[in-house]
């Protein structure tokens, strides 16, 4: 509601609606984000590519998920963290929408770039296929790391058609994860999502 009467007083204060995406997010009010996070790109603010394609792809909307990946990284390069977060979901947005081919060019072409010893390259080795579950939640040594860990073991256990051990992870991230991390969103929408699938 602050958020929403301080747009009122200022329709360009930008991050006035990125901030109330973020809180759209977590009442999973995704259409809402999005629509906040376009007009913020629409001011000015490029960092809001990558929490619109998140909450696009917690809508499903996967190839709109990777195009603003791909705009993000384009303007931001692979250097820093949050790239390097775009890069996994990039992945996951061509391998949900079944492009594994081109999922597999993508990491291959973006690995180059990436800091060996970073955590967010241990999981992206992990979706490659280069690390086991077993042995990427044996490097997750705290919660923040357990919670991404759990979130996209289970996206890939999804895509690979094991519900039931996907929503085993899902579960844990809702239950025991850091609330305010991207996959905890994510968990929670792919719960939802299995409960009311036949």
């Amino acid at each position: 509601a602050d958020y929403t009467r301080a747009i009122e007083l200022d329709p360009g204060y930008v991050l006035a609606y990125s901030a109330r995406a973020a809180a759209r997010t977590k009442k999973l009010d995704h259409y809402g984000a999005v629509a906040d996070l376009t007009k913020a790109i629409e001011l000015g603010d490029n960092d809001s590519y990558y929490p619109r394609a998140w909450s696009k792809f917690l809508l499903k909307d996967n190839d709109g998920a990777y195009q603003d990946v791909s705009t993000y990284l384009g303007i931001f390069g692979l250097r820093g963290v949050s790239p390097s977060y775009a890069a996994i979901l990039g992945y996951l947005s061509l391998r949900k929408a079944g492009k594994a081919a081109e999922a597999k060019s993508f990491m291959q072409n973006g690995f180059k770039q990436l800091d060996p010893a970073a955590w967010a390259t241990k999981i992206l080795k992990y979706l490659n296929g280069e690390m086991t579950a077993a042995q990427l939640l044996a490097l997750a040594t705290d919660d923040n790391k357990l919670t991404e860990a759990h979130g996209y073991i289970g996206e890939m256990l999804l895509i690979a058609g094991d519900r039931t051990n996907a929503a085993m992870h899902f579960k844990w991230v809702r239950d025991r994860g850091v609330k305010t991390f991207n996959e905890f969103d994510l968990a929670v929408a792919e719960l939802r999502t299995l409960e009311n699938a036949p």
